[in-house]
């Protein structure tokens, strides 16, 4: 059975989302515009509330941004 890209970096530690898919649940996405540039974006239609139950999916995300050595710069829409 073959890994995905996606659970390789997230087994070594680096960018465990895809490009396509939302991050842990469905209320950020992530997409890796390069290895050096991410756009983040808050995925709860249709008023895109942010709300308490966000905060632990916000850390999460923010996470891993810190961990990401060649992640730059990112977005946040």
């Amino acid at each position: 059975m073959a890994v995905s890209p996606v659970a390789a970096r997230s087994a070594a530690g680096v960018g465990t989302v895809s490009d396509t898919k939302p991050a842990d649940s469905e209320q950020f996405r992530i997409t890796h515009v390069t290895p050096a540039y991410w756009q983040v974006t808050i995925n709860r239609p249709p008023f895109n509330i942010f709300g308490p139950d966000a905060v632990p999916e916000l850390a999460r995300v923010l996470t891993q941004i810190e961990r990401d050595p060649k992640l730059d710069m990112y977005a946040a829409r």
